[in-house]
């Protein structure tokens, strides 16, 4: 065998080697690290009075809002969590996770104006999710 044929024969085995080393290793995740989430119901229509979010998501502890009241309630791996306002603004409120880098999908199920009257259509609303500080 030629010099040009052992080397590749090494870079093959070196090859073959690393990617039997990597198999079934991807990228780690951190551990679990309880904490706050800050939630934002983004709105077309301005001032909002309540919404109810739902996820299919373990690992709510609770929810509180800053000018109003929060609850969770949870049935199985579904949680609904219910935002109502002291006064209409934007709805914002903070959410307690057992696991901060694994934020939950929420959707938006209703939302009420500032007169408590159901938003007829959801379209244009969003929820923004983000930690409440750096881990």
């Amino acid at each position: 065998m030629t010099r040009t044929g052992v080397a590749l024969v090494l870079a093959y085995a070196a090859v073959i080697s690393a990617l039997a080393c990597s198999e079934g290793r991807g990228p780690t995740r951190p551990e679990p690290m309880p904490g706050e989430l800050l939630v934002a119901v983004v709105s077309p229509n301005g001032a909002e009075g309540a919404a109810v979010l739902e996820t299919v998501a373990e690992g709510i502890v609770e929810a509180a809002a800053e000018d109003g009241d929060a609850y969770v309630f949870r049935a199985g791996n579904t949680s609904r969590i219910v935002v109502l306002l002291n006064d209409p603004s934007e709805i914002r409120f903070t959410l307690w996770v057992e696991d901060i880098h694994a934020p939950p999908a929420l959707r938006i199920v209703e939302v009420a104006d500032g007169e408590n009257r159901l938003r007829a259509t959801l379209s244009g609303y969003r929820v923004e999710v983000e930690p409440a500080s750096g881990p």
